[in-house]
């Protein structure tokens, strides 16, 4: 095959075409970059004499690949790695109220772009309803620029939730759990005890549930009060309660002659 036409393409590579080959062509293009690259040469000149020879070196390589290629049998031969730059990695933090309605953040990263500067870039990072901790969005080639053989790098956004200071998710599922004191002179209720429950989004709601309650630690599950299910963005999982029962550190006389007949009218 003849690659008279592209004899400008192997001048700046520096190589001769009557005795070129894929790893001349490799060697030429890496001694040319160690020259040239903005990163290692701040000649103003430099930048361009390396663009024309990753030029030289993208459309020769592609050039004798086809060549190759139309000589080979047409058995099918594995696909080549892709080296790319190496990824930025983005964590993104989110409220459980986030991830009880979802949204869309737009997240603004650095990275490296031609010439060797930096830029910022503005990327959307969805969460949808139920998302877990750990979810990741790749945006493909959109991180730093490659060079010297590299693809451009990736931006991976990976989703933190943040801690709250009423609810905890229970593993990865879509169950939420709280805690709520009541006094202990309510505990001694025969009749149903009524409580406001705190949930995630809107007012408390009022739960009535059979007195009185013995010991400490009696758990309540609503239905529906948790967070969305990843699946099925339309059904919620549950909220679990549990009720701590908070005793007096002191009783005044009146308290105590009050609490003793409390508790024999339960015997």
């Amino acid at each position: 095959m003849s690659f008279s036409g592209d004899l400008h393409h192997f001048l700046s590579l520096n190589i001769s075409p009557n005795n070129a080959s894929i790893s001349k062509i490799k060697t030429a293009f890496k001694r040319a970059a160690l020259l040239y690259h903005p990163d290692k040469n701040s000649d103003p000149r430099a930048n361009e004499k390396f663009l024309r020879a990753k030029e030289a070196y993208d459309h020769l390589m592609s050039a004798f690949g086809a060549s190759n290629e139309s000589r080979k049998s047409p058995r099918k031969s594995p696909s080549p790695l892709v080296r790319k730059q190496v990824p930025i990695v983005v964590h993104v933090d989110a409220t459980l109220e986030e991830i009880l309605t979802g949204t869309t953040k737009q997240v603004t990263v650095c990275r490296m772009a031609a010439l060797g500067r930096l830029e910022d870039i503005t990327l959307p990072f969805v969460i949808r309803p139920g998302s877990q901790a750990g979810k990741r969005t790749y945006h493909h080639m959109q991180g730093h620029r490659g060079f010297a053989g590299l693809d451009h790098g990736d931006v991976i956004f990976v989703l933190r939730i943040l801690k709250h200071n009423k609810f905890r998710r229970i593993g990865h599922t879509s169950n939420l759990r709280t805690t709520i004191e009541i006094d202990f002179a309510d505990t001694l209720r025969s009749a149903d005890i009524e409580l406001e429950v705190p949930i995630l989004a809107g007012p408390p709601l009022v739960v009535m549930i059979d007195g009185p309650i013995y010991g400490d630690h009696t758990v309540q599950r609503i239905s529906g009060q948790g967070l969305p299910l990843s699946d099925n963005v339309n059904m919620r999982g549950d909220l679990i309660v549990r009720i701590n029962v908070k005793y007096p550190s002191h009783l005044t006389p009146e308290k105590r002659k009050k609490l003793g007949e409390s508790l024999i009218g339960q015997c």
